[in-house]
């Protein structure tokens, strides 16, 4: 059986990248995420899927558009219909990139 890969979600809400060293800011606001970018994977282009945290978090976590999640601006919480990142990982089932498991 393969190893299971350390896998980190790092999520800062209401900042910009242009404040990070690590995308260029020229002074060293952020050396702790600097190292980790340069140690693992630093996404330079990234599209929320909703306007607000909620939708984009959830959509994060589940790997789903928030019209699929419901969480939207119609609905304020997440009702857990489908199952978060971490329990998935938890159970030991690794998404697949282009098949949907639900």
């Amino acid at each position: 059986m393969a190893a299971r890969p350390n896998v980190i979600v790092l999520l800062i809400d209401t900042a910009r990248a242009q404040s990070f060293s690590a995308y260029g800011y020229e002074r060293p606001t952020s050396p702790h995420f600097d190292a980790l970018a340069r140690e693992g994977v630093l996404y330079e282009q990234a599209i929320a899927p909703g306007c607000w945290s909620l939708p984009s978090q959830v959509s994060l976590l589940t790997g789903l558009f928030p019209s699929k999640h419901g969480a939207h601006e119609l609905h304020l919480s997440y009702a857990h219909a489908y199952p978060l990142l971490p329990e998935v990982l938890r159970q030991g089932r690794l998404p697949h990139p282009g098949r949907e498991s639900q």
